[in-house]
């Protein structure tokens, strides 16, 4: 007499389900490390745009008047402060009177998300004030 089975057995059953429950896992660990992933790259592009977007800023800012500032952008804050380093009068190595004074900042720049430090820069800027008015002859 010939037997057919139909069916799964119990035993077939919890493998296949076994099998099922370990390929679904892996996936999700796949997506919620792609999730993490995409976040912390989105968090640094925001960043590096705030940076640059104070970095093309910096010719503008007259640091005798303005010697701090800060920028907000998508849950970041960018602070920066201005320390001047270095003056130098418009007289050069020849004695030559300059129509301007010169000054070197270190401008130190921090990212914060709420409260917390995320990123820390320093770079230079340079200013100069004009102190005399060029004598034109025509």
């Amino acid at each position: 007499m010939e037997s057919r089975q139909q069916g799964f057995t119990l035993i077939e059953a919890v493998v296949a389900l076994l099998i099922l429950t370990m390929a679904m896992t892996a996936a999700f660990s796949w997506v919620n490390v792609s999730i993490a992933t995409l976040l912390r790259s989105d968090e640094i592009l925001t960043r590096h745009l705030l940076v640059n977007q104070l970095l093309e800023e910096l010719p503008r800012i007259d640091f005798e008047q303005e010697q701090t500032g800060e920028i907000r952008g998508d849950g970041l804050n960018l602070r920066w402060e201005a320390d001047e380093m270095l003056s130098a009068s418009g007289v050069n190595n020849l004695g030559a009177l300059g129509y301007h004074d010169h000054f070197l900042y270190r401008v130190g720049i921090r990212v914060y998300r709420g409260d917390t430090l995320i990123a820390e820069y320093e770079t230079r800027a340079l200013n100069s004030r004009l102190v005399r008015q060029p004598e034109v002859e025509l």
